[in-house]
């Protein structure tokens, strides 16, 4: 131009027009107003297109002719970059969330078909091995890939052999649980109960010892179906009579209290028994049998 004038050229970047400054002489450039540009940041102003040269508006003389650029990065706290999934045969790969800004941590789904798994190291994320189902989002778009494949009949085998072994186990402490439960409910609150002993005539001997007693279980009608009633009398043979046909046909077990101290012994049938012989909880106690003998009947 004449007269010494030329023009100093400004390039957004951004999208808008440029603009151009008229410089009569050569001399300091006014400075425009920052641009903006939405999803990117202003980093300044240069004086070559390749951003090597930094311009300053403050203190840079023009002095001919001349283009500022302005320059620009994108802005990453709030630009989202997508995910995407290579097509898969076997299984499916999903992920969330499908579109993140950078450092979103990011979820991988991976559901292989029935009778499928996932091929060990085929899971890749922008083409590099990942032996995780997540990662933080890069400052790019992504592709994520796998492959499956089918299970092999041995492993399928091992794992059938695993939950049945699994059944066994439970079973056998199952089983181990019930037999406790067994033996609690059998140790009634009086004790442990005991295997009686029978004398001569086939009744049941209590020694005098606080260990030894009998439970009214053991005084049932099925456990002796074919014994007799005694009456407690003995002829002059010492063998025990019956007193009626009615009572052969009852089937009650005798009881008989042995005496340790060798003072003899008393016995009589249920019947006969005291009142407050037998008490009408658990069985018979040992206070219960002091003076009492119950006979069992012969067959």
């Amino acid at each position: 131009m004449a007269n010494g004038q030329f023009y100093v050229y400004l390039v957004l970047g951004n999208g808008e027009k440029d603009l151009k400054t008229l410089m009569k002489e050569k001399g300091l450039v006014t400075a425009p107003a920052e641009p903006v540009w939405e999803g990117h940041i202003f980093e300044g102003w240069y004086s070559d297109a390749e951003f090597t040269e930094k311009w300053d508006f403050s203190k840079d003389i023009a002095e001919k002719e001349m283009t500022v650029y302005a320059k620009w990065s994108e802005d990453n706290s709030t630009h989202e970059y997508k995910i995407s999934v290579s097509d898969t045969v076997g299984g499916t790969i999903s992920v969330s969330p499908a579109a993140a800004v950078e450092g979103t941590p990011i979820i991988i789904t991976v559901k292989p078909e029935s009778g499928k798994r996932l091929v060990s190291g085929s899971l890749t994320i922008n083409g590099e091995k990942s032996d995780f189902l997540s990662f933080n989002m890069p400052a790019e778009d992504v592709i994520i890939s796998a492959e499956f494949e089918l299970i092999p009949a041995k492993v399928e085998k091992e794992e059938s052999d695993k939950t049945l072994l699994y059944l066994i186990v439970c079973g056998v402490v199952l089983g181990a649980v019930l037999v406790a439960v067994g033996i609690i409910l059998i140790r009634r609150n009086r004790g442990q109960i005991i295997v009686p002993e029978f004398d001569e005539n086939g009744a049941v001997i209590i020694e005098d010892n606080e260990e030894a007693w009998i439970d009214e279980t053991l005084v049932v009608e099925d456990a002796y179906p074919n014994a007799k009633k005694s009456t407690g009398k003995s002829d002059a043979d010492g063998a025990t009579s019956d007193t009626s046909q009615e009572s052969a046909a009852k089937t009650d077990v005798g009881i008989t209290r042995q005496n340790t101290e060798g003072e003899g012994s008393a016995s009589y049938s249920p019947e006969e028994k005291p009142a407050d012989a037998i008490s009408d909880n658990d069985g018979v106690s040992q206070s219960d049998l002091e003076d009492i003998d119950f006979s069992m009947f012969e067959e």
